[in-house]
């Protein structure tokens, strides 16, 4: 965790591949923070997701992060 504070405070730099990762990783958790608790987001992370194909978020966010949030955002909306 210490190379993502790191990066975050400008103290390293990572390559743009993870550097996009991590801003999608970001995009997603803050997305769900918005009305959610943070348990809550861990276990939807977690948790089987019929828009994932019964997949959790956090195995289908490697192969397609665009997928991630777009079922983030419809948990956001829809509970």
């Amino acid at each position: 965790m210490a190379e993502v504070s790191d990066w975050i405070a400008g103290r390293a730099t990572v390559d743009s591949r993870t550097e996009q990762r991590l801003r999608d990783a970001y995009g997603v958790a803050t997305t769900l923070l918005e009305a959610e608790s943070p348990e809550t987001v861990q276990t939807w992370l977690l948790g089987m997701n019929p828009l994932l194909d019964d997949r959790a978020p956090a195995a289908v966010f490697p192969e397609d992060p665009a997928a991630v949030m777009r079922a983030a955002r419809f948990y956001v909306a829809n509970g």
